[in-house]
């Protein structure tokens, strides 16, 4: 279960918070043709409140006993346990992130959990995909859509292994 950490940091409001410097955005001098989003992130004080905002905590809820703290804090994004239960895939947002770009395309780390809550191994990072080519096909490199077999067939019995006939 997702819950807020016992000490959520402060949200800071946008309209009073002062900067602490200007606002410097720098063209690297290749192009990287985009769409254009709306609601993106657009400076420190937005990702400090979205930072605030995502960050929860893992507790494991047993039948019987108390709720136990598991993992985290960290901005987690998904979770998916393995068909069997053993293991959970958990998928978490990274710094820094996109003012480009919205959520999907920010850099995350995908890692793998045992039943205790010990971290087996990170399965991928992913960077910010904030340079992709144009186009419905266009994708990052590397291991993706890990776990998503559920988010495909709405089967939740699939856990992170997709069906091939």
């Amino acid at each position: 279960m997702r819950a807020l950490p016992k000490a959520p940091p402060a949200l800071t409001d946008p309209r009073t918070a002062i900067p602490a410097g200007p606002i410097v955005r720098v063209s690297d001098g290749h192009k990287a043709s985009s769409r254009t989003f709306q609601d993106l992130l657009t400076g420190p004080v937005d990702d400090a409140n979205f930072e605030a905002l995502t960050t929860s905590v893992l507790l494991r809820v047993p039948l019987q006993g108390s709720v136990e703290h598991w993992a985290g804090p960290a901005m987690v994004r998904d979770t998916r346990f393995s068909p069997d239960g053993a293991w959970l895939l958990v998928e978490t947002l990274q710094r820094p992130f996109s003012h480009r770009m919205p959520l999907d395309r920010f850099p995350s780390r995908h890692d793998l959990f045992d039943r205790t809550g010990k971290l087996v191994r990170t399965v991928t990072q992913t960077p910010a995909s904030d340079d992709l080519p144009r186009g419905r096909m266009a994708v990052h490199t590397g291991r993706r859509e890990l776990g998503s077999a559920r988010r495909r067939t709405g089967h939740p019995d699939l856990g992170g292994c997709a069906r091939r006939r």
